[in-house]
């Protein structure tokens, strides 16, 4: 009760304000608004059509006629008016930069909404309380509205909001430097744009792609989205972004060194700013001449340039602009030797840019704060809901209760019916229960010879295999006598030649020799990891000695490919028993894999330590990382993977099947972790006795 007794309170003192806005002198509505001969629905939507075109045009106009509604609403008690009404307020202070009236005036938004369960002015009551904690800097906070009111509007298929949420959150990634989720969101908003035809939303997500895109050094694909923008305000005369976007295409032909074009956009961008009276963009357009000048070592030129664009930035307090300014000013002073001058510029520039960090941290905390209010008045908005649902759920109980008493006279009445009917359909059932069992009966029957064809089928099939494999052994070891041949005969004809005068030809034979050896070599292998069995003779390795050996049977391979081989172990001696020669080829096939799809300059790791009665074997690498869909079908025989090597290597798709197949026979476990791009390590698990 006290709860919905402050609601009421907070209510008041908002429409009481709003009265007295109303009082003041102001704008004036229409007399056929001001004075209604009914008022009715339709009077109430007249006046919300004619705040929403208001808007842009007279802003404060706007705010009368949304607070007149807010009134009648009140006074009339008609809820469902009176919460659009808050949400019109709510626009008109935030067209008008308002912010804390708009933010108070959403509260009583989001409470009422609530109450007149309005889910759509809810959701866009937040998409506005949002926009507004971007505006004052609370990123975090804007960003976390943004995403609660996200999934809500794609559930509607508002493809309108949804476009305007997207593109909201990918300005905040922007903001944050979070270059790919802010791609991500900025596509769809432009996509969602186009497809509603949208004009006037499709404009600044689509220049935002171009600006990633630059960001990011792919300058084609910056001029794409530039270019279209560019075409499209020229055939719809739309000059809204105009300037911005002239200094983005002007940046552009800088990092390309295309001073003409560059010069052009940036002459281009300064006429529309100067016609619109663009402060911002003037300062951010003068900038852009230092840099062009700077680019081209016109020092002189930039100076003149940046010192003019600090000029502007301290009139209009643009701090940031101002420390974009003052950091050109020393660069040019010291290029042009002006020691003393560079030195005044230079401590401007560190005093600006700490103020801004100050700044900054104070932000910072006031968003913590902000924080803690919106968590207070989201629980009183769950009270309120909570309350309310309480109240609901007691009203179905009462009429369920109702309802049920008088149900359980006709139930009774009809179970009499149908405990008659029932004992006569049970008759009937057993007789139909008999006949079916007879037929179980026969289908068991029919099921247990087709199981003996099965087994007599899967018998053949296993004979069939172990022909197969057995055949395929003996293939692959009578291949290599007439490889190994072949290869001593190329050897032979390569010596005929000095290096430089050896056909490519013979490399190439060299090569598909080797892999064909490498391929008939794990075939052998496979074969022979099922013979084993127990027999395998085990002996004591000291790994520590082991692991050096493999590191350094690799060290000229690695080094060939410019990337640190790196192993790593416990101070204390580790001691296992197991068959060396299988541990061997089970490293082999993991460092050399971890080698071949590797980048130059990066490292791969081979380390081990000692749990319990086991010991853990890890080979970690930094290369492109292993799909989901690859790690599924990696330890099969013959599986090549989408990766490909990343200086031409063979690969004859069975080391990781050896790999399994060995870690098996010695009764271990093998794992893996990987992630596209993030580099891929496989763990063994062995007993150590």
């Amino acid at each position: 009760m006290l709860t919905r007794l402050r609601t009421v309170f907070l209510l008041c003192g908002i429409q009481f304000l709003a009265l007295v806005a109303l009082a003041q002198e102001g704008p004036v509505l229409p007399d056929s608004l001001r004075y209604p001969s009914e008022v009715d629905t339709a009077y109430f939507r007249k006046l919300e059509d004619f705040g929403k075109e208001s808007r842009f045009k007279d802003p404060e106009l706007c705010l009368v006629a949304f607070q007149q509604m807010v009134r009648w609403g009140d006074s009339l008690g008609l809820d469902e008016v009176e919460s659009r009404g808050q949400y019109g307020v709510a626009i008109a202070f935030t067209t008008l930069n308002m912010v804390d009236s708009a933010l108070s005036w959403l509260d009583s938004l989001l409470i009422s909404s609530l109450l007149v369960q309005d889910s759509t002015l809810y959701y866009k009551g937040k998409i506005l309380q949002g926009v507004n904690y971007d505006f004052i800097g609370h990123f975090k906070r804007a960003l976390s509205v943004f995403r609660e009111a996200l999934p809500f509007f794609r559930r509607e298929n508002d493809l309108l909001q949804t476009a305007v949420l997207s593109n909201n959150i990918g300005a905040i990634h922007l903001q944050q430097g979070d270059f790919q989720a802010a791609l991500e969101h900025f596509r769809v908003a432009s996509e969602g744009a186009s497809a509603i035809q949208n004009r006037r939303l499709w404009g600044p997500p689509t220049i935002n792609l171009g600006l990633i895109f630059l960001k990011t050094g792919e300058t084609d694909s910056a001029e794409v989205y530039f270019s279209k923008v560019y075409r499209r305000n020229y055939a719809e005369e739309n000059w809204s972004s105009h300037a911005q976007l002239c200094g983005l295409l002007a940046e552009l032909e800088i990092t390309r060194k295309n001073w003409v074009d560059a010069e052009k956009y940036l002459q281009e961008g300064m006429e529309f700013a100067e016609k619109y009276h663009n402060s911002l963009a003037i300062t951010r357009i003068r900038l852009q001449y230092g840099e062009y000048y700077t680019a081209r070592g016109e020092f002189s030129k930039a100076h003149v340039a940046y010192d003019s664009s600090l000029a502007l930035a301290d009139r209009i307090q643009a701090l940031d602009r101002k420390v974009d300014a003052l950091e050109g000013l020393y660069k040019t002073a010291e290029a042009m030797q002006e020691y003393e001058d560079a030195f005044g510029y230079y401590k401007s520039y560190n005093y600006t840019r700490d103020s801004i960090f100050g700044q900054s941290k104070k932000l910072q905390l006031e968003e913590l704060a902000a924080l803690y209010a919106s968590e207070q008045k989201q629980l009183e908005i769950l009270r309120l809901q909570t309350e309310q649902e309480l109240k609901d759920r007691l009203l179905n109980q009462q009429n369920w209760f109702i309802g049920g008493l008088a149900g359980v006279l006709a139930i009774a009445l009809v179970l009499l019916v149908l405990v008659y009917r029932s004992e006569r359909r049970r008759r009937a059932a057993n007789q139909s229960l008999q006949d079916r069992n007879q037929k179980i009966a026969a289908q068991k029957q029919e099921i247990e010879l087709a199981n003996e064809t099965l087994a007599t089928q899967n018998q053949h099939l296993e004979t069939l295999n172990a022909e197969m494999e057995g055949l395929v052994n003996i293939v692959a070891h009578d291949l290599k006598s007439p490889i190994n041949k072949v290869q001593a005969l190329t050897g032979m004809v390569e010596e005929q030649y000095f290096p430089s005068d050896a056909p490519p030809q013979m490399h190439m034979i060299q090569r598909v020799l080797h892999g064909a050896m490498e391929l008939i070599q794990g075939i052998l292998t496979l074969g022979k990891i099922g013979e084993r069995g127990e027999e395998m003779a085990l002996e004591e390795v000291e790994l520590a000695a082991f692991m050096e050996e493999m590191v350094n049977s690799f060290s000229g391979e690695a080094a060939k490919k410019q990337i640190e081989l790196h192993m790593q172990g416990p101070s204390e001696p580790v001691r296992m028993r197991s068959h060396a020669t299988s541990l061997e080829r089970i490293l082999e096939n993991l460092l050399s894999n971890a080698l071949k799809f590797s980048q130059a300059g990066t490292r791969v790791t081979l380390s081990w330590t000692r749990e319990a009665d086991r010991v853990r074997i890890a080979v970690r690498d930094e290369g492109p990382g292993i799909s989901e869909a690859d790690q599924k079908i990696m330890f099969r025989k013959f599986q090549r993977l989408s990766a490909r090597p990343t200086a031409g290597e063979s690969s004859t798709g069975l080391g990781l099947a050896i790999v399994h197949g060995l870690v098996q026979q010695l009764g271990g476990d093998i794992q893996v972790d990987s992630e596209l791009g993030q580099g891929t390590c496989f763990t063994i698990s062995l007993p150590s006795s």
